[in-house]
């Protein structure tokens, strides 16, 4: 089984500075237990590293993500429905939250 997980707990060099959030246990976890894990990051594939950080807000009751002044939630909530359709036979989905 194939199981979505962030690209920076996954280990990669993808946030926005160019560092990660790895958590060995999970990767430890998955090869244990038979399931291969699929790295994914919208941010990194729509603006690459570095990049502004984003940061998601509620404006007039609406989710909105902003990286600086610029809004990009539109994006990259396209972007995550772009990366679940192209891992289809994977658990998980790419998300905003």
């Amino acid at each position: 089984m194939k199981i979505l997980i962030s690209s920076c707990v996954y280990g990669n060099d993808v946030r926005w500075n160019g560092t990660n959030r790895r958590e060995d246990d999970i990767k430890t976890w998955a090869e244990t237990n038979g399931f291969e894990l699929v790295p994914v990051c919208p941010e990194n594939e729509l603006f690459s590293t570095p990049r502004k950080a984003i940061r998601l807000r509620a404006v007039d009751g609406e989710i909105k993500g902003f990286a600086g002044k610029d809004e990009v939630y539109g994006q990259l909530k396209d972007k995550c429905q772009e990366i679940s359709e192209r891992h289809k036979e994977a658990v998980g989905g790419c998300s905003l939250f």
